[in-house]
C-alpha cells in the first residue's frame, strides 16, 4: 500500500455517513514479544482509527508481555488493557474481551497475525455501501518467515459451505448488537469459537459483507493450525460441536462427522422423508425401457417414475411442465436419458438436502464415463458466463481443492443432467421461463430461484452420476452448436443481466473464470 493509497483512503472516509466503532479484541497468552510488536502495530497502522484494541492477557505472569500491553496502552488511548488472573482458554478469554467491549462492531484478531493498513476502511465501505451489514469479513493468506503465501480468495457468504468448513474464519467482524443476542460460546468450542459464532449470527444476520481483498496475513509457526492442525488437535471436535449444535437450532435432524483426510472438514448427513417422483426425460428410443429399469431399483420413498419424450429443444421446458403437473412427488428428480443413476440412497441424499430452508435446488456431480467432471455447478460471470466448473477434473484425484468436490456448497447455477426441485417451485417458476430457446433452461431455472425467492443451488458432492459426452458435441456440428450456444447465452443475459455484470459471487476468484481447473492470471 503506497502512501498516496493511505492519502486517498483518509480523504474518501471523510464522506462516510457512518463511522462506526470498531473493537478489536485479541486474546494473549504467552505471545512472543516480536509477534505482540507486528500485531500492534498493524492495528495501529490502519487508515481508519476509529477502534480501540483490547488486549485480554491470559498470562500474567509473564512479565515482558505485561509490561509491554502496559506501554503501549500509555502511548495510545486506544488501546485497552484486560488482565486475567488465568487462562481460561480462548473462548472465555476472548468473551472477557467482548464484555469490556464499546464498539459497534466487535472483531476477532487473533494475537500471532497481521492486518493490511486498509482492512478497517474496507469494512467501514461495506458498511456504509450496505448499512444493514451485521457480519463482515475478508480474504486472506499465509504468512510464513516473512514471506506471504497462499492466498484465500473466499466465495460470498454460504451457510451450507460454512457448515462443512469455517472458510470464513478471518477477520470475523459481528455487530455487537447482534453478538450481545447469541448464545455465549463457551471453553467446549475451544478452537472452534469463531466457527460457531459466524454460524450462529449467519443465520441471523440482516447482510454479511465479504470484502473481496487478501487484508488478513494468518502466521504459520509451530504452535499454529496455519500450518499444522496437530497444533490444536482439540479443536477438530470443538468444530463437530458447532456445526452439530448449529443444525440443532436449526431444528435439522442430522449427524456430524469429520471428512476423512481433510481436517477441520465435516460431512453433514440429514434424515427427512420426503415423497419424490423420478421424471427421466430425452428424445432415445428406448426412453420407457429405461424408465422401467430405474423402478426396480428406487426406495419406496420415491412415489413414481415418469417418462417424458422431449420432442424438440425449443419444446423442453413445456413439455417437462405438462409432466411435472400431474407428478404426485412433492419434489421432482429430473434425469436425463443418458445418465447412469447410482446404486445406493442417492435419491434421499439429494432430496434430504432439498428440503432445508433456504435451498431451491440441488444437484449431484455428473463425471464422464473416465471419472472427469463434466458438470459440478456453472460459473455465471461477465468474464466466464456460464461455463462448467472443474470440467475435466478428475474426481477420485483431486487435491480437495478447499473440499469443493468433496463438501456442499452454493453455485449460481447447475446443468440438468440430474437435479432435485420441489414440485411447486418447478412449476411457478417454468411456468415463466418465456421464450426459453432449449438450451440452458436449467440455468435459468437456477438463476430465477434465487432472484424470485432468494433460494440456493446447491452441489452435492456425495452424490455421483455418470454421463456420456452430449452427442451435439460429438456428431461434428459445431455451427449448430455454436448457435445454440449463443442463442441461449444471450437470452440469459437479456433476462437476468445482474448475475452476469461481474465475478461469480460463489466461485473462487483464486480459480480461472472459465471454469477450468487452474489458478488465475493475477496482475
Amino acid at each position: 500500500m503506497t502512501m498516496a493509497d493511505r492519502a486517498a483512503q483518509k480523504i474518501a472516509q471523510r464522506h462516510f455517513s457512518i463511522r462506526p466503532l470498531f473493537s478489536i479484541v485479541v486474546p494473549l497468552f504467552r505471545t512472543p514479544l516480536s509477534f505482540f510488536s507486528e500485531m500492534t502495530s498493524s492495528v495501529l497502522a490502519q487508515t481508519y482509527d476509529n477502534f480501540e484494541l483490547i488486549l485480554v492477557n491470559a498470562s500474567p505472569e509473564d512479565d515482558a508481555l505485561a509490561c509491554a500491553c502496559r506501554e503501549l496502552s500509555a502511548i495510545d488511548e486506544r488501546v485497552r488493557v484486560v488482565t486475567l488472573d488465568n487462562n481460561y482458554g480462548i473462548t472465555e478469554n476472548t468473551n472477557a474481551g467482548v464484555d469490556v467491549a464499546r464498539g459497534d462492531f466487535v472483531s476477532f484478531f487473533d494475537h500471532d497475525d497481521l492486518l493490511e493498513p486498509d482492512c478497517l476502511y474496507w469494512y467501514v465501505k461495506g458498511i456504509n455501501d450496505y448499512p444493514d451489514t451485521d457480519l463482515l469479513y475478508c480474504d486472506e493468506d499465509k504468512l510464513e518467515n516473512g514471506h506471504l503465501s497462499f492466498p484465500y480468495f473466499k466465495p460470498d457468504f454460504d451457510v451450507f459451505y460454512l457448515e462443512t468448513n469455517n472458510y470464513v474464519c478471518h477477520m470475523l467482524t459481528i455487530r455487537r448488537e447482534l453478538l450481545l443476542r447469541l448464545e455465549r460460546p463457551n471453553s467446549e468450542l475451544d478452537g472452534a469459537q469463531d466457527h460457531a459464532m459466524a454460524l450462529a449470527t449467519g443465520d441471523m444476520a440482516r447482510n454479511v459483507y465479504h470484502v473481496r481483498r487478501v487484508l488478513y496475513h494468518w502466521r504459520i509457526h509451530s504452535s499454529s493450525t496455519a500450518g499444522n492442525v496437530a497444533a490444536k488437535p482439540e479443536s477438530l471436535d470443538a468444530g463437530k460441536l458447532a456445526v452439530a449444535r448449529h443444525l440443532a437450532l436449526r431444528g435439522e435432524r442430522a449427524s456430524v462427522e469429520n471428512l476423512e483426510d481433510m481436517p477441520h472438514y465435516y460431512r453433514v448427513s440429514l434424515t427427512r422423508a420426503s415423497s419424490s417422483s423420478v421424471m427421466v426425460y430425452g428424445r432415445s428410443d428406448d426412453l420407457e425401457v429405461r424408465a422401467d429399469t430405474l423402478r426396480d431399483s428406487l426406495p419406496d420413498s420415491v412415489a413414481e417414475v415418469i417418462s417424458v419424450a422431449i420432442p424438440s429443444h425449443s419444446a423442453l421446458v413445456p413439455t417437462l411442465l405438462a409432466a411435472a403437473r400431474s407428478a404426485r412427488g412433492e419434489y421432482l428428480v429430473l434425469c436425463s436419458d443418458d445418465v447412469v443413476l447410482p446404486k445406493g440412497n442417492w435419491v434421499e441424499e439429494l432430496v434430504s438436502f432439498c428440503a432445508r430452508t433456504g435451498v431451491g435446488i440441488v444437484a449431484p456431480v455428473v463425471l464422464y464415463p473416465d471419472g472427469t467432471v463434466r458438470d459440478a455447478g456453472v460459473v455465471c460471470s461477465l468474464e466466464g458466463a456460464l461455463r462448467p466448473e472443474f470440467r475435466d477434473f478428475f474426481f477420485e484425484g483431486s487435491p480437495h481443492v478447499r473440499g469443493l468436490l468433496r463438501c456442499p456448497h452454493t453455485v449460481s447455477a447447475v446443468r440438468g443432467a440430474c437435479l432435485v426441485i420441489r414440485a411447486d417451485l418447478f412449476a411457478e417458476i417454468a411456468s415463466s421461463l418465456t421464450g426459453c430457446p432449449g438450451l440452458f433452461w436449467d440455468v435459468a431455472l437456477c438463476l430465477e430461484a434465487r432472484r424470485r425467492r432468494n433460494l440456493a443451488t446447491v452441489v452435492l458432492p456425495s452424490v455421483q452420476v455418470s454421463a456420456p459426452v452430449p452427442e451435439l458435441a460429438l456428431g461434428g456440428r459445431k455451427s449448430e452448436v455454436l448457435r445454440a450456444y449463443v442463442s441461449g447465452r444471450a437470452w440469459l443475459f437479456k433476462n437476468w443481466p445482474e448475475f452476469f455484470s461481474g465475478a461469480d459471487r460463489f466461485y473462487s476468484r483464486q480459480m480461472r473464470q472459465d471454469g477450468y481447473y487452474g489458478l488465475a492470471d493475477y496482475r
